[in-house]
């Protein structure tokens, strides 16, 4: 029987070994692979993209310019593996712990909604401990 990463090319043997200790290839077999498809995609398109001199627009049988259909087949395969390496947490902001909804407690920003001062201590005289009390 083939290990699932011999089915991938060397750039996406590459990204799964890179994203390999973030996540456990036990638990979590089809997202790294996932992401390593995404990679080796996005790579094919870039060589491609490469191959053709870099073209940055094209142009259509009726004569208009248009962005060339590689740049957004390229850009759509860098989101998706982007979005596969946030989903395993291989970004910083991805990986940091997220605060819940809502402003952090104690950040209220109407004056009626502050916590007003204690409200100050009247000390008694000392006539009210000679009555007893």
């Amino acid at each position: 029987m083939t290990k699932p990463v011999d089915t991938l090319g060397p750039e996406g043997r590459a990204a799964f070994e890179r994203a390999a200790p973030y996540a456990d290839p036990e638990l979590h077999l089809e997202a790294l692979l996932r992401f390593a498809r995404a990679v080796e995609h996005a790579e094919s398109v870039r060589a491609e993209w490469l191959e053709q001199g870099r073209p940055l627009l094209y142009t259509r049988p009726s004569g208009a310019l248009m962005r060339h259909p590689l740049l957004e087949v390229l850009r759509d395969a860098e989101a998706d593996a982007a979005r596969w390496g946030r989903a395993l947490g291989l970004e910083p902001r991805a990986a940091a712990p997220r605060r819940g909804p809502g402003r952090p407690p104690g950040a209220a920003s109407a004056a009626d909604r502050k916590r007003s001062p204690a409200p100050p201590v009247v000390t008694l005289s000392s006539r009210f401990s000679e009555l007893g009390a």
